[in-house]
């Protein structure tokens, strides 16, 4: 589906990997990625880059509480809770979740298990290359919304079409 008026793309529901995919972690064996640790977390610090530049500096998120929506192994969560007064992690990939929660990470499997632990007290929710894979984008922004405080912001990332690497890089254009 594409919007006329941005051009935003995402895919019909019904084209939409089953959650449990996601929660068995068989979408990354498929995409061939690490489900191991260390591996991980250097395949998914590229991803981040953009959202610790969007942070805009650690200074922002001192003192706050920040929530990473869809953390993964970690990567981006283990930056935020040097720095945050308080971190939490989103995220359904079982053997994730597992291992995040060994290392002393405060994680939940999805967003409604975090509203009933912070209810909407969250500074900064961060998510990054998430919103394109869940079936309701809109329940997903309600809940992140449930999840802030008044003051709270989002940020958000998805991959974009018109990248220049799907140009260079054919195995862009696959997804």
């Amino acid at each position: 589906l594409e919007c006329n008026t941005c051009r935003v793309q995402r895919l019909k529901e019904e084209y939409c990997i089953p959650p449990s995919f996601y929660e068995s972690g068989e979408y990354r064996k498929k995409l061939d990625q690490s489900l191991k640790s260390e591996k991980a977390l250097i395949e998914q610090d590229q991803v981040q880059k953009f959202m610790i530049q969007s942070i805009g500096g650690i200074e922002n998120i001192r003192n706050k509480i920040v929530a990473d929506v869809g953390c993964g192994i970690g990567s981006l969560l283990s930056v935020l809770s040097n720095a945050a007064k308080e971190s939490l992690g989103v995220e359904p990939c079982e053997p994730y979740a597992k291992s995040l929660i060994a290392k002393g990470y405060n994680i939940f499997p999805d967003i409604i298990s975090a509203i009933a632990n912070y209810g909407d007290g969250v500074d900064l929710v961060l998510s990054s290359q998430v919103i394109e894979h869940v079936e309701n984008p809109k329940l997903f922004l309600n809940e992140i919304y449930q999840l802030l405080n008044n003051n709270g912001m989002l940020i958000i990332s998805t991959p974009n079409r018109n990248d220049i690497l799907n140009f260079l890089l054919p195995e862009f254009n696959s997804f």
